[in-house]
């Protein structure tokens, strides 16, 4: 088994892991940021593949798509959605940035140390642009994402579980 896979297991094995921290009281919630940050980090990545700024050469389903299945489908938004549920909502700015820093520079580390050991990932622009791009669309959907989780179980509150 090459790394590429070991690796690919050891993410789905920290998704299902992952699935253990929605309470269950929240997994509407869950639900609704997982799709809306599946659809963002999925035309994103098309996005940067089709403009030749990145390159997956490892992909599951190398026939159907030219994108990675699992970072773009399962690990990133199962990352949006445990920010989110667990986002400091009513505490400082400091905080709910911090919150937020924590999570991207998380995601940045990931993908720059998978694009620097394994054929996942493989940046075609210069490395330290493509980083730079890296953190901050990581941040933009992380902020999307939770203005979208509280616009909508703002304005429609019967969609939450009753406790």
């Amino acid at each position: 088994m090459t790394v590429e896979r070991i690796l690919l297991t050891v993410v789905w094995i920290l998704i299902m892991i992952m699935l253990f921290f929605i309470p269950k009281g929240k997994r509407r919630e869950a639900i609704i940021v997982f799709l809306a940050v599946q659809a963002m980090t999925w035309s994103s990545s098309i996005l940067l593949n089709e403009w030749g700024w990145i390159r997956n050469p490892t992909r599951e389903f190398s026939r159907a798509v030219s994108q990675n299945f699992t970072f773009n489908f399962a690990l990133y938004p199962m990352v949006a959605v445990i920010h989110s549920l667990y986002y400091p909502r009513n505490s400082g700015i400091g905080r709910r940035f911090s919150h937020t820093l924590l999570y991207t520079f998380a995601i940045s580390l990931f993908i720059c140390i998978t694009e620097a050991y394994t054929s996942l990932i493989q940046f075609l622009k210069p490395k330290w642009i493509m980083i730079l791009i890296t953190f901050l669309l990581s941040n933009f959907v992380l902020y999307l994402a939770q203005k979208y989780h509280e616009w909508y179980f703002d304005h429609f509150p019967h969609a939450k579980v009753k406790s």
